[in-house]
């Protein structure tokens, strides 16, 4: 889960990139389009255009900025799932080595004792 994750979130930086450059030509485009005192039709229906896409990449900006947020937030939850789930390993783990001298070398002197109550039943 983890790597399907970081993978949207490398996706996710990667649209994010793709929408800013957009954007940035974009405001270019309509910093160059700007008319002056006494534009021709053809000059403001240009200005309008580039500024409506330039609206456009900007809000595609934005939503991918948000994207990027959200994958990154869940990264970091998944990452922080996985930490603990580690850690819980790694405790339980402890407690297992921490027991295992005692089950290796008591295990013979149950089974003697257990053979012993065997014999017992016998007579």
């Amino acid at each position: 889960e983890e790597a399907a994750a970081a993978k949207a979130a490398k996706a996710a930086e990667s649209q994010h990139a793709e929408a800013m450059a957009k954007r940035r030509d974009a405001e270019w485009y309509a910093q160059q389009a700007r008319c002056g005192g006494n534009p021709s039709k053809e000059d403001e229906i240009a200005e309008k255009a580039a500024n409506a896409a330039m609206k456009k990449a900007v809000d595609l900006h934005g939503a991918a900025q948000n994207i990027t947020a959200a994958r990154d937030k869940t990264l970091v939850a998944k990452k922080a799932e996985l930490e603990a789930s580690k850690r819980a390993h790694a405790e339980l783990q402890g407690r297992v080595d921490h027991a295992l001298p005692f089950v290796t070398h008591a295990r013979p002197f149950f089974d003697w004792l257990a053979a012993s109550d065997d014999d017992d039943d016998d007579d």
